[in-house]
């Protein structure tokens, strides 16, 4: 005899209050983020190397963090609609209101670069801290969207629950692998700069 079929239960859930919290983190989080590139883009700029060479090094290394810090405002801006969008669908559906967050933003101010070419100066231990700068920046940026992820994560306790979050959760794992990897490709191409100048003049 055919047995009846048994009805799945899913349960939805969400808190606004702790949606929201994970919000202001994760601007908190952008914003160490766009402090690190800041940074970044400072250390390549005023590094101690100067001459013709220098300039279009250090140009190039300024232009290639710019052009990482304007991918990550994407995929950070993508991250902030992905859950707004998930987060408000099934808020509205149980009787609430739009969850708006605030969404995240890069803005990097290029620094100076020195154009006297008059002197030509290199200093190996400036490149060596640069080159080890780099590392280091990019190990904390790959670490901030990490920490992101881990929070998201923690919201799935108890503050959001159901297929939607499930969702947003695959979405957002795929964002931050992209941002991470993201991460890891600039800072080889940059440390990979750094270490051919440091093999030609030293």
């Amino acid at each position: 005899m055919r047995q009846p079929r048994r009805a799945t239960v899913v349960e939805k859930r969400t808190d606004r209050l702790q949606i929201q919290n994970f919000a202001r983190s994760g601007v908190e989080i952008f914003g160490r983020v766009q402090q690190n590139l800041q940074s970044l883009v400072e250390k390549a700029a005023g590094v101690n190397y100067r001459g013709p060479n220098a300039r279009a090094f250090k140009t190039a290394c300024v232009n290639h963090a710019l052009d990482y810090a304007e991918s990550t405002s994407t995929t950070m801006r993508k991250m902030n609609e992905v859950i707004e969008q998930n987060t408000s669908f099934i808020a509205m559906n149980l009787g609430g209101e739009r969850i708006s967050l605030e969404p995240p933003a890069v803005n990097i101010q290029p620094p100076a670069i020195d154009t006297d070419e008059s002197v030509e100066a290199a200093d190996d231990t400036a490149l060596t801290q640069l080159r080890q700068d780099i590392e280091n920046i990019f190990a904390s940026i790959s670490s901030l969207f990490e920490e992101n992820m881990g929070n998201f994560n923690s919201l799935g306790a108890d503050g959001w629950w159901g297929p939607e979050y499930d969702n947003t959760q695959a979405d957002l794992t795929r964002l931050t692998h992209t941002a991470v990897d993201s991460c890891n490709q600039s800072r080889i191409a940059m440390v990979g700069d750094v270490q051919t100048q440091i093999d030609i003049l030293f």
